[in-house]
Formats: structure tokens, sequence, C-alpha cells
């Protein structure tokens, strides 16, 4: 069984004695005659509690101390840490946790200033959010050694852009076709195209332009617009850029050639923002997806 330090504050409550609340442990409280003996009932409580969280199939609380402590303590505030024994927990629910906890912890860092850090996380809180869906969704692509590549976990991602494009995509010629027939005065074909469930209406204009996958790339491209970045992201994963950001955001190397290669130094702020903004649609998409 795993364990996790969990923040106290203790405070002197008139009548009470003293009451010890855990910020990231709603529901759980403790009450004593004095600040040692709260330590000690909380650590005797701690662990039942969470047993009984797991029990009742809720998550077990994320210990998040750094947020909960300041410079300097209020008067009648104590800070006591205690040990809690975590029950065994699902897999898929410490990955989207840790998921969701690398997702903040860019933006935590992006807040103070260190945009290469904040990519570099922003990447594999993407990873971590692809190996959520790919095991979730039970996909035979694992590897030998038991592990997902990178790329397999960022392509994940990819998917989920492109079939927002392509949908973008669709609902614009669908648009168009409607038009079309509008102008050419075709109002019985126009009377059954908009009978038609909007399903079957994307899947008919899409049939006519799928064997052209230049025509169809170019109408994506069209649909998404100049300034959407994310179109180029799948390629970019195909051709190890994504992992290439991610070693950049981290490290200074240099090639074979003792030429150096694009170092931390050199992401921008828009870059950082980008990344961002993909993290937070990768997390987006496990957000509410059940696991049983």
């Amino acid at each position: 069984m795993a364990y996790r330090n969990y923040l106290g504050i203790a405070r002197l409550v008139s009548g009470r004695g003293f009451v010890a609340s855990f910020p990231d442990v709603p529901g759980f409280e403790v009450v004593a005659s004095s600040v040692d003996e709260v330590k000690d009932k909380a650590e005797a409580e701690l662990t039942p509690f969470l047993c009984k969280l797991a029990d009742d199939g809720q998550a077990i609380p994320r210990s998040n101390i750094p947020a909960h402590v300041t410079p300097q303590m209020p008067v009648g505030e104590f800070r006591i840490l205690v040990r809690g024994d975590v029950p065994n927990e699902k897999p898929l629910h410490l990955i989207r946790e840790n998921a969701r906890r690398l997702a903040n912890d860019a933006h935590r860092i992006f807040e103070l200033g260190s945009v290469a850090t904040c990519v570099g996380l922003a990447i594999a809180a993407i990873e971590e959010a692809g190996k959520f869906i790919i095991h979730h969704e039970g996909r035979p692509v694992l590897q030998n050694k038991g592990k997902l590549d990178h790329d397999k976990k960022q392509a994940v991602l990819g998917e989920h852009l492109d079939k927002l494009f392509l949908f973008e995509a669709l609902t614009k010629m669908v648009a168009e076709f409607e038009e079309h027939l509008r102008k050419d005065g075709k109002e019985d074909d126009l009377k059954d195209f908009l009978e038609m469930p909007e399903k079957e209406r994307m899947a008919l204009v899409y049939h006519s332009v799928k064997d052209d996958r230049g025509l169809l790339a170019r109408l994506v491209r069209e649909a998404a617009g100049p300034e959407e970045v994310g179109i180029d992201y799948s390629l970019d994963v195909k051709r190890q850029k994504v992992s290439g950001k991610r070693e950049q955001a981290f490290y200074v190397d240099i090639d074979k050639n003792g030429r150096l290669q694009p170092t931390p130094f050199d992401i921008t702020f828009e870059e950082a923002c980008i990344w961002l903004e993909r993290a937070d649609f990768a997390i987006h998409l496990i957000d509410d997806v059940e696991v049983r």
C-alpha cells in the first residue's frame, strides 16, 4: 500500500480544543486537547478515512502541500504533516490525475516566466492524456519493454485535432453545397438534402472528395484558417518535432559536428501559449471519461 503526506492546519477553537482541518482532504477533521494529540489522532484516523473513500468509489485526494504553505503562519495556527496509507488505486485514475497535475504545473510555471519548462510540462501532460486514452480504449500498441513510445502518446492528440479540423471543413462544405443547390434552383434536391440527418449530409460531401487526398487536405486547411497552428501537429509528431521540442525545453545539446542545437532559451512566449492550449485540450478529452 502506498502512502501520501497531507498538510493539516490546527487552530485553537474556544469550547472545542485544537481542531485540525486538511485542505486536500475535504470532510476530514480532528479535534483534541493539544497539537500533539491532534497529530497523533489524525495519523490514526486518516488511513481509515481514505480507505472508506476508496470503498465508496471516490478518488483518493491528491496532496498539494506547496499550495497551502505561506512564508508566515497566521497567529494561532499550527502546521502538522500527517501520513496516510493509500489503498490501491486504479491505474487510469492515477494517469489522469498525473496529466492534470502536469498541465496545472505548466500553467503555474508559465506565470513565473519560465516558458521553456512550461512547454516541457505541457508536452508531458499531452503524452499522459494520450496514454490514458490508449489504455482506456485497450489499443494494442505496447512495446516489448512494456512502455509506450513518446510518439504513440503524442499522436492521440493529433487524431482528435485532425477530427476537429475535418469536422469544421465538412461543416463548411455542407453549407456551400446547400447554397449551391439554392442558387441552381434545385428545390427538390435541396429539400431532400435538408431532410437528411446532419451526419448523413456530412458523409455525402465527404464521399465526394475523400479519394482526392490533396483536395481534402486543402479544404481542411482552408477551414482551419491561416492562424490555426495545430493543423500541422500530427505531421510534427511523425517528423519527431514534438519530441524534439520536449528535449529542447529541458536540455542544451550539441550535435556530432559540435553545433549548438536549439536551446530552452530560444523558446518564445507565443510557443508556450500554443502548447498550453494544446495541453488544456488534451486534458479536456479525458476529464469526463468514466473509469471502471
